[in-house]
């Protein structure tokens, strides 16, 4: 048997017998309709409609994500505008505010795909800045100060768009997350990461995991910012995506309560159950964006580790052409154990600085076999074991399996969990 394995925008051919069992997602294969889409913007959830949202305020601030995901922001963008038109309704200033977090900035091409040719040339599109001072709103219950972009006191109405995938501390992306950490400032999004080690005494909070969202502290502090800035304000529009970006579900409204009804749609949709773990995954992040730098990646490795024994091995294909995704990301390696790293991040967190830690973990824990376009004497600084072919990695891991082994293959490794 054969299956193509996708890999930057190109893919990778694995030929594979019994041994192996192929993991697929549950994800509606029908693209949701325009007419839908403007159908759920008169039905939101716990909400008035949109048109009731916005229909006295001629100012409009849109919140996109950045390029690093996939969201389908663009055709949603576009039925936004059609349906104000429907209406008869024409804002007379409209800004696009793309939530970098402290992510780079979106190349101006990038701009164009996250919010289309037509109202790039149109309207004013700024990348939020993580760096500048922004607007103090006051303290959350975990005392963190939330500092948020300083446009947003321009704008009494916000059209939030995001979409809904698994995230390997908060929870979930989206809705929230496009608040903080998207548009908030540095030391904001660096004390609600802080959120993943426990407060009071070592080591990580256990309630600080995937698909997680009660009594997670981390995704509690993301509501808090949420409301300080005002929940009353946003409208918030929460999309669930297959691989080519076509939009397969769509909800709207309250920027917390939809939220969650979404996180429980994906999870439906995304989590498959297995029999056992088993001794090997061959993982695919799903080609680009999804495996654009290794901070990306990351979401993969943390899904894929799930699905194998402790000790076993997993052979990621992400190419990472971005490299690593942050400057101070790959410092981080130079840290010695894991016990540096959680002291290091204690006494001043660096947020990729977490990110770093939880590779390491998981490279501790099993044989993470990296497929990409990283240098090798890179790879190996990360703990893991650089191979630039497929057929090169599964060579390799041949080597350390036993004779007779079992193993999954997932196509889909940023949007794919195991039930647990």
């Amino acid at each position: 048997m054969k299956i193509k394995l996708s890999y930057d925008e190109d893919f990778f051919t694995f030929e594979f017998g019994n041994e192996f069992k192929v993991i697929n997602i549950n994800v509606n294969k029908n693209p949701i309709t325009d007419d839908k889409i403007k159908h759920n913007f008169d039905n939101p959830v716990e909400k008035e409609s949109l048109f009731h949202f916005i229909e006295k305020e001629k100012k409009l601030l849109f919140i996109v994500s950045d390029g690093t995901r996939k969201t389908g922001s663009k055709r949603v963008i576009k039925n936004i505008f059609e349906y104000f038109e429907k209406k008869g309704y024409e804002p007379e200033e409209v800004r696009f505010l793309i939530a970098t977090g402290i992510h780079r900035d979106a190349t101006e091409n990038e701009m164009k795909k996250i919010v289309g040719e037509e109202f790039f040339e149109k309207f004013e599109v700024l990348n939020h800045s993580a760096k500048r001072v922004g607007d103090y709103y006051g303290k959350t219950i975990y005392q963190n100060e939330i500092f948020l972009n300083e446009g947003l006191r321009e704008f009494e109405k916000i059209i939030v768009i995001g979409n809904v995938g698994f995230h390997y501390f908060a929870g979930f992306s989206g809705g929230r997350k496009s608040i903080l950490p998207g548009v908030a400032r540095k030391e904001t999004i660096e004390r609600n990461h802080m959120l993943v080690f426990n407060q009071n005494g070592g080591g990580k909070n256990p309630e600080v995991r995937i698909a997680k969202l009660k009594d997670n502290p981390v995704n509690e502090d993301m509501i808090e910012a949420v409301k300080l800035l005002g929940r009353e304000k946003i409208f918030s529009i929460n999309t669930i995506v297959d691989e080519d970006e076509n939009i397969v579900d769509l909800n709207c409204g309250e920027i917390i309560t939809s939220h969650v009804k979404m996180c429980e749609k994906y999870k439906e949709s995304h989590m498959v159950e297995i029999d056992e773990k088993r001794d090997i995954a061959v993982v695919s992040a799903g080609g680009y964006p999804r495996d654009i730098n290794m901070i990306q990646t990351h979401k993969t490795i943390e899904n894929g580790r799930y699905f194998i024994k402790e000790g076993g091995i997993l052979i990621v294909l992400a190419n990472c052409r971005d490299g690593f995704g942050n400057d101070e990301f790959f410092k981080f390696f130079d840290l010695p154990d894991l016990e540096s790293f959680e002291k290091k991040l204690r006494e001043k967190y660096v947020i990729n600085g977490q990110t770093a830690m939880a590779i390491v973990e998981k490279a501790m824990k099993y044989k993470i076999i990296l497929v990409s376009s990283l240098r090798e004497e890179d790879v190996k600084k990360m703990r893991m074991i650089p191979a630039k072919t497929l057929k090169e990695a599964f060579k390799m891991a041949k080597e350390m399996l036993p004779l007779r082994y079992k193993g999954f293959i997932i196509p889909n490794g940023a949007t794919t969990l195991p039930k647990m």
